[in-house]
C-alpha cells in the first residue's frame, strides 16, 4: 500500500486554465534535453489522454467551447510525454496511473512529489512493470520513474511542490527565468518572481520596443526580458501541434 492518506488534491493542481493547443506547444519546447525520442503530445493525443482517464477537461463557453485542463492535467501530460519518449506505451502508463490513483486517492498522482523525485533504495515489489522500474514500492512506500530518465534523480524536474502533506505540484519552471503558477495570472507563463506574463513582454518586442525600454516599463532587468522573449519565441516557432 502506498503511504498517502490524502483523497483531495490541492488548490494549485486544480487551478489554471490551459487549452489543449497551449499545452501541446509548451510540451513541444520543454524537456528536449531529457527525452530520448522526438515525441510530442499534440492536441489529438492530449484528447486521447483525457479519454484514457489521465485528467478531466472543462469547456470554456466564452471561447467557442474550447476544451481546457487544469495545472494538474498539464503536469500529468508532461510526465506521460517524458515516459512515452522512452518507449513506454500509453497502455502501461494508463495502468500505472490507475494504480496510483487507487492507492493514493489522488486525482493527479503523476503530479505527486514522490513520483518525480524519490528513488527507493530497495524495491520489494514492482506493482506495475513499465519496461524498466518506473512505479515501485519500497519499505517506505516510495515511488519513482527516475531510473528510466538517465538513471539520475533530478530534484523535482523544475517543479515546486506543496510543503504540506499533500506534496503536490504547485508551479513549474519550463525554462530559465519563466514560471507557470496556476494561482498567478490564471496560470499563464510569467517572469519568475513576478506577475508579469511573458507574452506581454514579447508583444512589446513585436511592436518594435527596445529591451531596455521594456525593462524600465515593467521594472525588470534586461536579462529577465531576454529570457521571457526567448521563451515566447520558442513557443511561436512551434505553432499549432495537432
Amino acid at each position: 500500500m502506498v503511504s498517502s492518506p490524502k483523497i483531495r488534491d490541492n488548490v494549485a493542481v486544480d487551478g489554471g486554465l490551459y487549452y489543449l493547443n497551449e499545452v501541446a506547444r509548451i510540451l513541444a519546447v520543454t524537456d528536449d534535453d531529457v527525452k530520448r525520442q522526438d515525441f510530442h503530445l499534440g492536441v489529438r493525443r492530449l484528447g486521447g489522454l483525457h479519454r484514457r482517464g489521465f485528467f478531466e477537461l472543462g469547456t470554456d463557453q466564452y471561447e467557442g467551447h474550447r476544451r481546457y485542463m487544469s495545472f494538474g492535467g498539464m503536469v500529468t501530460s508532461r510526465a506521460v510525454s517524458l515516459l512515452h519518449s522512452f518507449g513506454v506505451s500509453l497502455e502501461r502508463l494508463s495502468e500505472a496511473h490507475a494504480y496510483l490513483k487507487r492507492e493514493t486517492g489522488l486525482v493527479y498522482p503523476f503530479a505527486w512529489r514522490r513520483f518525480w523525485v524519490e528513488s527507493p533504495s530497495e524495491s520489494r515489489h514492482v506493482y506495475t512493470q513499465l519496461n524498466r522500474l518506473i512505479v515501485a514500492a519500497s519499505a517506505s512506500g516510495q515511488l519513482t520513474f527516475t531510473e528510466l530518465l538517465h538513471g539520475e534523480v533530478t530534484e523535482g524536474w523544475s517543479l515546486d511542490f506543496d510543503e504540506s502533506d499533500e506534496e503536490l505540484a504547485v508551479s513549474w519552471s519550463p525554462a530559465s527565468g519563466v514560471v507557470i503558477d496556476p494561482l498567478v495570472q490564471s496560470g499563464v507563463p510569467c517572469v519568475a518572481g513576478t506577475r508579469t506574463p511573458t507574452s506581454s513582454l514579447y508583444g512589446c518586442v513585436l511592436a518594435g520596443d527596445s529591451v531596455s525600454d521594456i525593462a524600465e516599463w515593467f521594472s525588470l532587468s534586461e536579462l529577465q526580458v531576454d529570457a521571457a522573449v526567448e521563451w515566447e519565441s520558442r513557443l511561436a516557432c512551434v505553432g499549432d501541434v495537432g
